[in-house]
Parts: C-alpha cells; structure tokens; sequence
C-alpha cells in the first residue's frame, strides 16, 4: 500500500523522507529545465512538455517509481509524454535489467511484471531491451562486476537513437564519480565512437572496439559508485545496436 504522504501520481513533490540516495516523484511532466526532479509544471497548450532529459534522472525516477509500486502508471504516461526520448528508451533498458538481476548495489526488490501496450514485460533474469521510443521486451544479458557480456536485442535503433544514447552515456560518465583518469578515458572512447558512427562508410571493428572498451573500464569501476552498474546496461544497449547498424 502506497504511504499517502508519498504517491508518484500526486500533483507536489512527495515530502515523506526517503532512503539514502532516493528522490521524491511528482506527476509527470516532472520538471522545467533546471528545476528539482519533484516539482510539478504542467506547460501551457503549444509548448513543448518539460521533462528531465538526462539518462541518470530517468533511472532515478524509474527507480522511485518501482520502490512505490508505480512503474506501469509511470511507464504508461512517459511513452505517451515522451515517445521518442531516447535518455528514457536507454534508462528503462538499463533500470529493467538491472531490477531483473536482483538491483546490485540497492535494497528495493525488483516490482511485478508491468504490462505495456498489451504486452507483459517478463523480469526473466536475463536483463531486457528498448528500441524505437519505449519499448520492452525480454531478452539480453545484465552485465556483472565479473564479466563483459554484449547485449542482444530483437530491434535495434536508428542511427539518431545511436548517437543520442552515446552522447547521454558521455554526459553521464562525467556524473558519476568515476577518477579523473578513467573519465577521460571513456570521453575519449564514446567520442570516437560518435565521430565513426556519423561518417560515411563508419569503421565497425573500430567502433565496436572502443565500446567494448568503455564497457570493461565501467565494469574495472563499478565498485566505486553504485551509479556505474547502471550505466553498464546503457553501454551494452549501444554495442548492441552498433552491431545491427553498421556492416
């Protein structure tokens, strides 16, 4: 039973304390830029909906979700208010596998399956996807602090979708506390991945040799910040979809 000092669908930001690390969940549309995850702007008729546009918030908010028993209500309401975000698209993958893999590093166990569009979305332990806007399916592997596992999806994204989740990824190395050393090693990496994938006749081996990369570097470091394993998923999404985009 949700605390009614604290529900993801409420208009205001939830006031009842939360765990270490937890943020509150307003109604989506969640923010204006700049403003806290919590507060509530509903965006006049004819501007664009407000919204967090960064991975590392949307794995926040799914994860508050999840920890109320709102994942379906939010999920439903996301792909209708944001159908073509790709940060949401590469957090719901990660934050599905992670909870799927028993949530490392967190305490929330993993919600009951949700159903989207008429389909159940099954936690099969074996880490799930996202491709085009928001969709999920079973399927892939979760990634361990022990391993570097490709995921495998049954859809890929595009090329826009490509880029837009290595750009996120990029922004989000830098967010996570990871040493300085080993942040700009991965810039460096994601970077050259981004500059091949827009050119003409992209170099595959490269590409993917530097995803991999990036993915054992977040997987050498993820027992320094608990916010590392969940970007590993969003990693293993691109070398997934680098893999069906480029010959």
């Amino acid at each position: 039973m949700l605390d009614d000092r604290c529900e993801v669908t409420r208009a205001h930001s939830c006031q009842h304390p939360l765990p270490a690390g937890r943020r509150p969940v307003g109604r989506l549309p969640l923010t204006r830029p700049g403003r806290g995850l919590g507060h509530h702007q509903r965006p006049s008729r004819g501007q664009d909906r407000p919204g967090p546009t960064t991975y590392t918030a949307w794995v926040a908010i799914l994860e508050e979700a999840e920890r109320q028993g709102q994942t379906e209500t939010l999920l439903k309401q996301a792909r209708t208010d944001y159908p073509h975000l790709a940060p949401l698209a590469a957090a719901v993958s990660a934050y599905t596998a992670w909870a799927a893999s028993g949530r490392p590093g967190g305490a929330t166990p993993a919600s009951s399956p949700v159903t989207t569009e008429g389909r159940t979305v099954i936690h099969t332990g074996g880490g799930a996807y996202v491709g085009g806007g928001v969709t999920i399916g079973p399927g892939g592997a979760f990634v361990g602090r022990d391993q570097v596992t490709t995921t495998t999806s049954t859809q890929g994204g595009s090329l826009a979708e490509f880029t837009a989740l290595l750009a996120e990824i990029r922004r989000s190395v830098a967010q996570v506390g990871l040493d300085a050393d080993t942040t700009a090693a991965l810039d460096a990496d994601l970077r050259l991945v981004e500059n091949q994938a827009n050119k003409p006749a992209p170099n595959k081996a490269l590409l993917l040799s530097r995803l991999e990369g990036a993915a054992r570097l977040l997987t050498a470091a993820a027992g320094a910040a608990t916010a590392v394993d969940r970007l590993l998923p969003a990693v293993q999404q691109a070398i997934a979809w680098a893999s069906q985009l480029f010959r």
